[in-house]
């Protein structure tokens, strides 16, 4: 999968922070990226400001309710697993995309784009 760590190396785990503690929000506490095997181009995903709380805006902060799975759901599919960097990524490049992270704002197509090959290349069917 082309999901890297900051310095290159095949990402072999995720850290998160729930936040708040007893919520469904996550923050990354460190920063990977998605090299994307078709046009090669880097998305960088960063650490997400701890002091921040989930509902701020402005930079991302936000964090990510991982893949949003509807509660009625729960006991059948996990919202965390293999798709949790590409929930992560595709959450990170729509905060860009609408403004709220930094990195300029691009198209929302280009998020919906990324984040749809992210979870293709993760699942290998994605139909979005």
């Amino acid at each position: 999968m082309p999901f890297l760590t900051d310095d290159d190396r095949p990402l072999d785990e995720l850290l998160l922070a729930q936040r708040p503690d007893d919520g469904h929000r996550f923050q990354v506490r460190a920063p990977f990226a998605y090299l994307d095997p078709v046009g090669g181009q880097r998305y960088e995903v960063p650490v997400q400001d701890a002091a921040s709380s989930p509902g701020d805006a402005g930079d991302g902060a936000a964090g990510s309710d991982l893949a949003s799975v509807p509660s009625a759901l729960w006991g059948l599919i996990a919202s965390y697993g293999r798709q949790s960097a590409p929930a992560l990524l595709h959450d990170h490049r729509s905060a860009v995309a609408a403004g709220s992270a930094t990195g300029g704002p691009p198209s929302r197509s280009a998020a919906s784009t990324t984040g749809c090959s992210a979870r293709r290349s993760a699942s290998r069917g994605c139909r979005c």
